[in-house]
């Protein structure tokens, strides 16, 4: 059962360590057959988050609602050769799958662009999704298509 999410207050925050265990519950929700097997434990989750907190060029969001994690964003930032400025790039987005995603999805972004800007990034990416709503959603945040990303798994 999907429940929707703008009924309750949407917190989005930097995760942190205190954030491993919940976030490693929604990973482990989140997982299908379409999205690849979360196979790190909280320990792990908890030790990356806090290397990545004071890194320039990571961002780690969670959306909580209720001190409860149900949505994360993981970007980075690089600067091309070609740019004085870095963009960022959307690495993980993951809503909890019993709830309506827009709602959670809409603040995860808008608070990645503002901190996009704030770590002085020309720009956010993201892979365009196959879903025409959500790419309609993303228009209204400002995002357009400008290239296509090709990938390769090792």
């Amino acid at each position: 059962m999907v429940t929707e999410a703008r009924d309750q207050r949407i917190v989005v925050q930097r995760a942190t360590q205190g954030h491993a265990e919940g976030l490693t519950a929604l990973f482990l929700k989140h997982q299908s057959a379409e999205s690849p097997a979360w196979t790190a434990s909280r320990d792990h989750l908890a030790r990356r988050l806090g290397r990545l907190k004071d890194r320039y060029d990571a961002l780690c969001l969670v959306a909580l609602i209720d001190d409860r994690p149900v949505g994360f964003l993981g970007a980075t930032a690089c600067t091309p050769i070609t740019q004085a400025s870095p963009r960022a790039h959307v690495i993980d987005l993951v809503v909890d799958p019993d709830l309506d995603a827009n709602k959670v999805e809409d603040r995860l972004i808008s608070r990645a662009i503002e901190e996009a800007k704030e770590m002085g990034c020309c720009g956010l990416a993201l892979a365009e999704p196959k879903d025409e709503t959500a790419i309609q959603r993303l228009r209204e945040h400002g995002f357009g298509q400008r290239r296509s990303t090709l990938e390769i798994d090792f």
